[in-house]
């Protein structure tokens, strides 16, 4: 790391190291911690390095992966947004996964509800818990993105409890083996009414710096996304035939099919290069199609309408790219865990919780390392 720019960095990292073995870890800070603020941050450290990123379920013989060995019908969240009312018809196909990768269960599901939350009536009750989640699968409607799944309902639910292939173009390969939902998440329950959701709902603040005024903000959220490829129509989707070689990746890549999984790929690449392309006449990259490149000619015109306090402050954001400018979006909202610490169903605490997302660079993925090696690396 680069130990100017952080003072003390290396005798904070020092401290992590001899508290927890071998780990390495990093805090950056731009002035002197007092002996109590470095106690807090060290505990923060090392309790946190107790989260697995496999996300176990602890439940009997041994425990599953809800990452990568539990079907996404018995996730929770699916359980969840059913019962606040899903719009399976708009909402439901991946719009993120790698698509090098077809088999990974990464894939977040886009999300549309019938209503809004804060138009739902006030009185009707969540409930989560082994029963409904069996009922959230045998329910819900055959989906339009997976044609290789021709089973539904309860034929589905014990396809996805035995041990057979499921033959599915994502997500595990075999059913989680289990007698009963109750078997995996144990037999809580947990319960919230819609009027509480609502107000968590409304606790929600977004916080943005300089580079991502609030009208600019609104109007690269509804780009980035999006999900849907008809929002992309100058794209030549059918064109895309070869991609950049990731390090250490296959050879053959598959085509992207969605705008949400075309700017994933370009994540780590400067606004200033769609830009570029967008000018350019001659050029015949995507870069210079997409609603990205037109939405910087606008802002271009005149920074000001876009809600920038100076041409500066655009010029300056032109050589970022998706991954920096995510460190300067800080999200909290209040809210509960459906699970405890064995991601096990609990009941609701009498508190909420504050949840509170602060993204920074991945340094462990290449495209982040790359975006400012000068920066940031040695």
């Amino acid at each position: 790391m680069n130990r100017g720019r952080y003072p003390g960095i290396a005798r904070l990292q020092e401290e992590v190291n001899n508290a927890n073995g071998e780990t390495r870890a990093c805090i950056y800070f731009e002035r002197p911690l007092t002996a109590g603020e470095k106690k807090t941050l060290l505990e923060a450290i090392v309790t946190a390095r107790e989260f697995d990123f496999n996300c176990p379920v602890r439940c009997a013989p041994k425990p599953l992966s809800l990452k990568t060995e539990v079907p996404h019908e018995f996730r929770l969240a699916t359980t969840f947004l059913h019962q606040l009312g899903r719009n399976y018809a708009e909402g439901c196909f991946p719009v993120q996964g790698d698509w090098d990768r077809p088999n990974d269960s990464q894939v977040i599901w886009s999300v549309a509800l019938r209503e809004p939350l804060d138009q739902l009536p006030e009185g009707n009750e969540i409930v989560i818990d082994a029963a409904h989640v069996a009922k959230c699968i045998v329910d819900r409607p055959k989906q339009e993105c997976l044609p290789e799944e021709r089973r539904t309902g309860s034929e589905l639910l014990q396809a996805l409890l035995s041990d057979a292939p499921l033959k599915r173009p994502f997500g595990p390969e075999r059913g989680i083996n289990k007698k009963s939902v109750a078997d995996l998440y144990g037999p809580g329950k947990f319960v919230i009414d819609v009027k509480e959701l609502q107000k968590l709902e409304r606790s929600t603040r977004i916080r943005l710096g300089r580079h991502l005024p609030s009208q600019f903000y609104r109007e690269l959220v509804r780009i980035l996304c999006n999900g849907q490829r008809e929002h992309e129509p100058k794209l030549k989707w059918t064109a895309w035939q070869s991609w950049p070689q990731t390090p250490g990746g296959p050879q053959a890549r598959a085509v992207p099919q969605t705008p949400v999984m075309f700017y994933y790929h370009y994540k780590a690449t400067p606004f200033a290069e769609f830009l570029a392309a967008a000018k350019d006449r001659n050029s015949r990259s995507d870069l210079g199609q997409c609603r990205l490149a037109e939405l910087l000619l606008r802002v271009e015109l005149n920074p000001y309408d876009f809600g920038f306090s100076s041409i500066e402050d655009f010029t300056s954001l032109l050589q970022l790219s998706q991954v920096e400018l995510a460190s300067e979006v800080c999200i909290s909202q209040e809210g509960y865990f459906f699970v405890d610490g064995d991601n096990q169903i609990t009941k609701r605490p009498k508190r909420a919780i504050h949840f509170v997302v602060a993204t920074a660079p991945d340094f462990a993925k290449w495209q982040a390392s790359q975006a400012e090696p000068h920066r940031d690396f040695n």
